[in-house]
């Protein structure tokens, strides 16, 4: 998978996450831009998100496939299924299994996509393994099986990995798993310097 070279090259993208993070200025209940990440990839109509990704590109929802999901708000899945986002719930995971899942989503992404990055919220972790997040979230996805799937894939284009709160974090266990998902996602060594 190369780097894009041009700007007509199309950028897919592999979305892990607990949350549809597609809420709009319109239909948060908090407000907050955290939770509408993907609405604004997406260019869902919203005069906030419209000036925070002015003159960036915008994806088309065969772009971003999300996985891992397990707490939403029903409007945000109204915005993914009018728009036609894949997204995959944690029931899903558990029937297929993580590994075979992100494996089907790479294929299929990179069938109309000329590259491929991963976003990684640590709150799709369970809290058990990743506490140090924002938000943390129940019967999400173990660190385990996470970087077992990760580490099938092929080396994206990008990796970001968000959530991370190092002021609710216990004894670097979050720290470390960040370092365990880098080395899982480009085939790293382990390093004696890791937290």
């Amino acid at each position: 998978m190369k780097a894009l070279e041009k700007d007509n090259q199309r950028l897919g993208l592999i979305w892990i996450d607990a949350h549809l993070d597609s809420h709009t200025s319109a239909t948060s209940p908090s407000g907050n831009p955290h939770g509408m990440p993907v609405a604004a990839l997406l260019g869902l109509n919203d005069s906030l998100l419209d000036k925070i990704s002015a003159n960036q590109p915008i994806m088309d929802s065969n772009q971003i496939i999300l996985t891992g999901i397990h707490s939403y708000e029903e409007v945000e899945k109204q915005h993914l299924d009018q728009t036609g986002v894949s997204y995959q719930f944690m029931r899903q995971v558990h029937r297929v299994g993580l590994k075979r899942l992100l494996q089907k989503n790479w294929k299929s992404l990179s069938r109309q996509c000329d590259a491929i990055g991963i976003s990684i919220d640590l709150d799709a972790i369970n809290p058990c393994d990743a506490p140090g997040v924002a938000v943390p979230t129940y019967n999400g996805l173990k660190l385990t099986e996470l970087l077992d799937a990760l580490s099938s894939l092929p080396k994206p284009i990008a990796l970001e990995v968000s959530e991370f709160n190092p002021y609710a974090d216990r004894r670097l266990k979050t720290a470390n798993a960040i370092f365990k998902i880098i080395r899982a996602v480009f085939n790293l060594p382990e390093s004696r310097k890791d937290p």
